[in-house]
């Protein structure tokens, strides 16, 4: 079926297409200039505005009064819930008593402030770092620890 004069005659569709003019009415041909001014400004744009300004469309007065309570609420409650630097200049600091070794090898902690239930001793190795410190709740103005470190030098932090 596919003979000689069938590629003769698609050579000739071809080229009556090539020398085929369209022509598009005046606003045709500014709408589709316009649409292509418009996609090569937004390719230079930055990924994050082009993502940004297609979001731009999912945003509508609901959502955005919605967003501006939330961001108020949140506002709101950062402002109005104690940060613990707060209330850590308002407590009187933790004086220590003494220091003792007891009977069974351990070392003795007492203080005093008579503000806190709980407290909480710090056992480090370093004296300026106690980040990585061993902590241990404490309930009252004592405490024993028990197994201290053999052979190195220790502080206690007490808050």
């Amino acid at each position: 079926m596919n003979g000689p004069n069938d590629s003769h005659d698609l050579d000739l569709a071809v080229n009556s297409l090539k020398n085929m003019k369209i022509e598009l009415a005046g606003p045709s041909r500014r709408r589709i200039a316009a649409l292509c001014r418009d996609s090569m400004a937004r390719e230079r744009r930055p990924a994050l505005i082009r993502w940004a300004t297609g979001r731009m469309t999912l945003l509508t007065p609901g959502r955005m009064a919605a967003a501006l309570a939330l961001a108020v609420l949140g506002f709101v409650l950062f402002t109005a819930l104690p940060h613990r630097s707060a209330v850590k200049e308002s407590e009187e600091p933790v004086r220590l008593v003494s220091v003792a070794a007891t009977s069974t090898g351990g070392i003795s902690l007492e203080w005093s402030d008579g503000n806190q239930r709980v407290y909480r001793v710090l056992k480090s190795t370093n004296p300026r770092s106690f980040a990585r410190a061993e902590s241990h709740a404490v309930m009252g103005h004592r405490w024993t620890d028990e197994s201290p470190s053999v052979g190195s030098v220790v502080y206690y932090k007490v808050e």
